[in-house]
This record gives structure tokens, C-alpha cells and sequence, in this order.
């Protein structure tokens, strides 16, 4: 009917802007072009890959979105799993923009700003080596393709006038400094673990970019380091995996990489650089108790609720009293400091960031 082919027609009028943009910068407009790229040729049908292939690509970017949807926006109206991103992309056939289009009416992402839809395409980008993102290896090793129905060349040519006009207006994407490397280790076979201060027990070698523990039927957890070198060195250590006590038993975890590497973004370059961790301390008298200061880590916004890993208190070598928050993700930690650094009932505490309990141990640590 008339309205699908007017929505057809708008997107096969994106889709030209979006392959219209020049290869001359890797701004977000362009950013988001090869994304799409990239996307689309891991869903076309003349793909001349192997299925094994393939297939890992596409199970990439569908961790990748919803590891972004989950832990960095978490605006949906409830978790996102990987099931529900795999079949939307096989339902758009790779297509980013109808991938988009779904995500915002499902609410997990939000077109008021550009941000978002421009972070969803970087963590996409991420999944792949930096040397795939030269301007002779767009598509990533795929065979370039272009969506069906495409305008004509006459189309195109003025279409690609309006996008390079435009597309200096949009916000520019900070350069790439740093390389992919290993940062992420699957846990096997921790089922007894019940609560992410649990696994963390189970993980040292470096300060922690994420843990997140088995999903509904899986007895798999995951751990992303801030570093590769924090990485390579607990995955060393854990050759023989670990050791665990489990039902009144002996159990072993096995310890493995996982398949693709990891970027590292902006944002952690500058917690590695900075020493932030996962864990926000506030020094000085606090009037709260253990469940007010749990509903403050935690947030007000249930939809947007922060993962805590513990709440711990202290004094100092000072014999200052402390709060620490510890989260299961850095991002969680950051966007905390910034809501105690603002709130007026806070505003007498020292507050920054302490030593992550992953990094201090060289070994199993329950008693942190």
C-alpha cells in the first residue's frame, strides 16, 4: 500500500545519502556510512565468506548492541537480550537504519540527539581490527554491496552534494589512538556464583571495564579488562583454571579469550590514563543506611538502574570515615561521581575513585 512504499522510498533515499559520504574522514556521518556497510554485507545474499565466518560477524555485532544497549544507554523498558537484536537484524537483513527505526520504537534508543544512534554505530565499528578501516578495506573484507532499488546515478551525484553539505554540521568523532586488543575472558561453569561481588572474587590482574554474570540458561560470565595487558596476564595465570568450592564441593571454572579483539574507545582511554575504576568512594560522615545509600547507587530511574557490585564502609589510614560504591560496570561508576559530585547532601565529602579490588589481589579475594 501507499504508506510502505513511501517508508521504502525514504530509506532507499537514506541508504544513497548514507553510501554517498565521502571517504575523506572518518567523522560520525562517515562513521554511520560504513557501519551500514559493513552491516549490510554481512546479511547479503551473495556473500562469498564462509558460513562459519559470517556467522561470527553477525553474533559480533549483535553482542556488541546489546552490550551498548544494556550497560551504556539503558533506556529500554527492560534488558535486551541477544536473541531479540539477532532477529531483528535478520528481519532488516543488515539494514542499519530499519535497525535504528526498530531499536527507537522498542525504546531503547532515542532520535532527539544524534548521540546515540552515533555511539550504537562506533561500539559496531569497534568489533573489528583498525586496520580493517582504511578506505580500501570499507566493507571489511566482504564484497561491496549496495541495498536494492538504488537511485540513479543522476540521483545519486545530487544526493551526495545535500550529504557533503550537511555532513559538516554534524559532530565529529574524536580520532583512533590505540588498537584492538584481547580485553575480555569468558568464565565456563560458574553456576554456583549467585551475585556479581561472587565473581569478582574469582578475577584478578587489572582494574575492570565490566563483569557481568550468566544469562537465564548459561552457566557463562563475562570480564572485560581496562587493559589487554591486565587481560593476557589473568588469562595466564588461569591457564589451569580455578579452583572453587560448589556445593559442599570441589568445582572448576575454565578461563578462555573471546573470539574478537576489543577497541578501546575514548572514554576508557581516559580511565586508564586517569585511574578510574569501577569504584566511588566518598570520604567523610555520612547519615544514611546500608538500604539508602543502595537506592542512591542503584538510581531512581528503574529503567536505568545501576548494577551494584557492593557497598562498603571504612575509615582511612586517617581514621576518616568512608562510603565506596562498587559497580559492575565503569560506566556505571562514572555517570555515579557525577550525580554525588552535584548532590548538596554530599557536597561536604572528599570524592573520587578507589583502587579496584580486581587489580589490588593476585589471586582468589572473597574478604574484599
Amino acid at each position: 500500500d501507499r504508506p510502505v512504499e513511501l517508508e521504502n522510498e525514504y530509506m532507499r533515499k537514506a541508504s544513497a545519502y548514507i553510501d554517498a559520504l565521502p571517504d575523506t574522514k572518518l567523522g560520525t556521518a562517515r562513521l554511520i556510512g560504513v557501519v551500514s556497510k559493513k552491516l549490510h554485507g554481512a546479511y547479503a545474499r551473495d556473500m562469498k565468506m564462509q558460513q562459519e565466518s559470517v556467522e561470527a560477524i553477525k553474533a559480533r555485532f549483535a553482542f556488541a548492541i546489546v552490550t551498548y544497549l544494556n550497560k551504556v544507554l539503558a533506556k529500554g523498558p527492560k534488558k535486551c537480550t541477544t536473541d531479540f537484536i539477532k532477529q531483528i537484524l535478520h528481519d532488516v537483513q543488515g539494514d542499519f537504519l530499519k535497525l535504528c527505526a526498530k531499536l527507537v520504537e522498542e525504546k531503547y534508543v532515542s532520535l532527539e540527539k544524534l548521540d546515540d544512534v552515533a555511539g550504537l554505530a562506533k561500539v559496531m565499528l569497534d568489533i573489528f581490527p583498525k586496520r580493517e578501516l582504511g578506505h580500501d578495506t570499507v566493507t571489511g573484507g566482504m564484497p561491496k554491496t549496495e541495498p536494492p532499488n538504488y537511485p540513479t546515478i543522476q540521483e545519486k551525484t545530487a544526493e551526495s552534494k545535500v550529504a557533503s553539505d550537511s555532513a559538516g554540521s554534524w559532530p565529529s568523532q574524536d580520532k583512533r589512538e590505540t588498537f584492538a586488543a584481547h580485553r575480555t575472558c569468558i568464565l565456563k561453569g560458574v553456576t554456583a556464583v549467585t551475585s556479581i561481588n561472587q565473581l569478582q572474587a574469582l578475577v584478578w590482574g587489572g582494574r575492570l571495564e565490566s563483569i557481568s554474570g550468566p544469562e537465564s540458561g548459561s552457566s557463562n560470565a563475562l570480564v572485560k579488562f581496562l587493559t589487554a595487558d591486565a587481560c593476557e596476564r589473568y588469562h595466564r595465570d588461569t591457564a589451569n583454571g580455578i579452583t572453587i568450592k560448589a556445593d559442599m564441593k570441589n568445582a572448576v571454572v575454565f578461563v578462555e579469550l573471546t573470539e574478537g579483539p576489543n577497541s578501546t574507545n575514548d572514554v576508557i582511554q581516559r580511565c586508564i590514563e586517569g585511574g578510574v575504576s569501577r569504584c566511588v568512594r566518598a570520604i567523610g560522615k555520612v547519615e544514611c543506611n546500608d538500604t539508602q545509600l543502595m537506592a542512591l547507587a542503584q538510581g531512581k530511574d528503574q529503567a536505568k538502574k545501576r548494577e551494584v557490585d557492593r557497598i562498603k564502609r571504612g575509615k582511612n589510614v586517617r581514621g576518616h570515615e568512608y562510603v565506596e560504591f562498587r559497580f559492575a560496570n565503569i560506566y556505571n561508576a562514572l555517570s555515579f561521581r557525577r550525580e554525588l559530585m552535584d548532590d548538596d547532601d554530599w557536597e561536604h565529602c572528599n570524592i573520587g575513585y578507589a583502587p579496584d579490588p580486581c587489580e589490588v589481589a593476585a589471586g582468589l579475594h572473597y574478604e574484599d
